[in-house]
C-alpha cells in the first residue's frame, strides 16, 4: 500500500452511503408529493359533482326568478327584485 491511500475505501463508501440517504429522502418526498396530489384531485371531483347535483336540484325545485330573489340577504333587495 502506498503511502496516503489507507482510507480511501472507507472515504468512498461514506460518500456512497450520504448519496443513498439523499436519494431514498427525494424518492419519499416525491411519492408523498403524488399521494397529495391524487387526493386533492379526487376532493376537487367530490366538490364539483357535490355541487353540479346540488345546482340540478335548486333548478328543479324553484323557478329561476325564486331562486334569484331568494339568495339575496336583504330585505330591501329582495322587494327590488320581486315582481310586483
Amino acid at each position: 500500500m502506498k503511502r496516503g491511500q489507507s482510507g480511501q475505501a472507507l472515504f468512498i463508501l461514506a460518500i456512497g452511503f450520504i448519496a443513498l440517504v439523499g436519494f431514498v429522502g427525494i424518492v419519499t418526498d416525491v411519492s408523498v408529493l403524488f399521494i397529495r396530489y391524487s387526493t386533492l384531485g379526487r376532493a376537487v371531483d367530490a366538490a364539483a359533482v357535490s355541487a353540479a347535483s346540488q345546482m340540478r336540484r335548486i333548478e328543479t325545485r324553484r323557478s329561476p326568478m325564486r331562486t334569484a330573489t331568494g339568495l339575496t340577504t336583504s330585505p330591501k333587495m329582495k322587494r327590488a327584485a320581486s315582481p310586483t
